[in-house]
């Protein structure tokens, strides 16, 4: 199973993407950490492709999707978040953008994951792909 992230945005209140099926239909939303050169907790990580594993999380205390293999980082969890204070490095799931308390936000995150979740079934493992759309526009 692969998946596609193509961000297409990114400042100051979020790095926003649509994360795209294996089969290229767009899915889910997701909101990141603005680019701060992969620094743990306050950065999106690098474009790439990854093995994601699903993992129990101490801090969720569920089994969640965890990002594997990211260059000097541990922990980049997929979950449920709304905006950049939700996060600290890893990746949440939405189903709509929005506003929330003035900042960039994506919306029904607990219905995304649940559904992101139940796509992936009972698979354990699974590849991501992050791509910036910018840096396409770019050549």
């Amino acid at each position: 199973m692969k998946f596609k992230l193509i961000r297409t945005t990114t400042g100051p209140g979020g790095t926003f993407g649509i994360l795209h099926h294996e089969d290229g239909a767009p899915f889910l939303l997701t909101c990141e950490l603005p680019w701060k050169d992969n620094q743990a907790q306050v950065s999106c990580i690098p474009a790439g492709v990854y093995q994601v594993q699903m993992q129990f999380s101490p801090h969720f205390q569920r089994t969640l999707p965890h990002v594997l293999n990211v260059p000097g980082r541990e922990a980049v969890e997929m979950h449920a978040g709304n905006t950049i204070r939700d996060i600290k490095g890893c990746i949440a799931l939405g189903a709509q953008f929005g506003i929330l308390a003035g900042l960039p936000a994506v919306v029904l995150s607990q219905d995304a994951l649940k559904a992101f979740l139940g796509n992936i079934g009972g698979e354990k493992e699974f590849t991501l792909e992050v791509v910036n759309a910018w840096e396409k526009a770019a050549e």
